[in-house]
């Protein structure tokens, strides 16, 4: 069987990418009848314990374990490597949006070009951060947020785009365990090492905006942070089997607006170290294994918000958020990876089974992976062409005439990639 290394969302959960002891493979997040589709499976390397896609492009950023401190820039539907670079110490994270590529280090953090992979600045000494805590944003500020791993629960951000420090904040008492922007790069979710409480600050101002408690009665290892497309929801997994949904309620952001605006730093200073009533979970999802290491994400399909959940024991979880109800309830699963080939029923009915006398109940899968009775198949059906596909299937033709850095990149398009044009080894 397959030993799963690293499984990551892109940036707008449109893909999900495994990284395994045969290489890495991609997968469309599709809506019905096909949610989840291999697009792409690399084996030309072994161990790939990075993988990180560009939106929807062909960009593919790797990193072996037989190569830890090579990152691989790769346009997969070309099946070329366009780029590689060599960094001091090994690489622990990577992070893309359509100016920057961030790498981290455990002492220091490397932000490149995207279209060209020139370093532009190395933020250097930095605190030791082993399991390499970063971020950055999507916006054009690229912010980058990293935790300061010195005992304290200190926050810093860069600015990526002019590449000066900005003010940081203090998010918790203790460590930083995880660190997630939102979309808009206008706030920060943060978790502690003890994993009992969950803040959002905005950004850049460091104003603390919500405050969410995941649990009081046992700590726990918060593994992926992630928000909704709109902002309105906040999902959290950890080394338990339960994935939570917060939802941000526009009442305590505008409270949070109204102090900095009457009455300034000061003031919200204060406000912090009063108490907090804390909100809770307004919906919980059940992971049918205890102990895996996961990342979430929040994706509209049908008009339905819906929490996706991958796994590194290679398993992708599909849940259906009911704002009425507390229990979001099991939709799809898939196999990922080349085991995903096979029939996987039997094992993810033993992923189930693990939990059976925890849970006191059993729950079986059907023939289409779900929980459940099976639902009536639907065919297929091809979605004809609008006229905005078709106007931007011109325009990608247009520009993929012209050559070099005389062409725009487009980070949406399958067909296009950053004009990289070095290689190094």
């Amino acid at each position: 069987m397959t030993e799963c290394h690293y499984v990551s969302f892109n940036q707008d959960a449109t893909s999900v990418g495994i990284g395994h002891s045969t290489g890495y493979s991609l997968y469309a997040l599709n809506g019905p009848p096909d949610l989840s589709k291999k697009i792409y499976e690399y084996k030309e390397k072994r161990d790939i314990c990075i993988i990180e896609r560009l939106f929807s492009s062909s960009l593919v950023v790797s990193v072996s374990l037989q190569d830890p401190r090579k990152v691989n820039v790769h346009h997969y539907q070309k099946n070329n490597v366009i780029c590689t670079t060599i960094f001091p110490n090994t690489v622990l994270a990577v992070k893309l949006n359509r100016f920057r590529v961030v790498v981290c280090l455990e002492d220091s953090i490397h932000i490149h070009n995207i279209k060209d992979m020139k370093q532009l600045h190395v933020i250097r000494d930095t605190p030791p951060n082993p399991n390499g805590l970063v971020d950055l944003s999507l916006n054009d500020s690229s912010i980058i947020g990293y935790p300061v791993l010195n005992g304290s629960g200190q926050v810093n951000l860069f600015d990526g785009n002019n590449l000066t420090p900005m003010k940081g904040f203090n998010a918790h008492d203790g460590p930083i365990a995880a660190l997630r922007f939102n979309s808009a790069g206008t706030m920060m979710a943060t978790a502690s090492d003890k994993g009992t409480v969950i803040r959002v600050y905005g950004v850049p101002s460091g104003n603390r905006m919500y405050e969410f408690t995941r649990g009081m009665s046992r700590c726990v290892n918060i593994y992926s942070l992630a928000f909704s497309g709109d902002s309105t929801y906040l999902c959290s997994s950890s080394n338990t089997e339960t994935v939570h949904v917060f939802k941000l309620t526009k009442q305590e952001e505008q409270s949070a607006e109204s102090r900095q605006q009457e009455h300034g730093g000061y003031m919200d200073m204060l406000w912090n170290y009063l108490p907090t009533v804390r909100s809770k979970s307004v919906a919980t999802c059940r992971l049918p294994a205890v102990g895996t290491r996961s990342c979430v994400a929040l994706k509209i399909i049908n008009n339905q918000l819906h929490i996706l959940v991958a796994t590194n024991e290679g398993f992708l979880f599909i849940y259906l958020f009911d704002p009425e109800s507390p229990e979001c309830s099991l939709v799809r699963q898939f196999r990922l990876g080349p085991d995903g080939e096979a029939d996987s029923n039997a094992a993810r009915q033993m992923l189930l089974d693990a939990n059976e006398e925890r849970r006191g109940s059993k729950t079986s899968l059907n023939s289409t992976g779900t929980a459940g009775p099976s639902p009536p198949a639907e065919p297929p059906t091809e979605k004809p062409k609008t006229a905005a596909e078709t106007a931007k299937k011109s325009k990608s033709k247009q520009r993929n005439s012209k050559s070099g850095s005389e062409r725009d990149f487009d980070a949406d398009d399958m067909d296009d990639y950053p004009p990289l044009t070095h290689k190094t080894d």
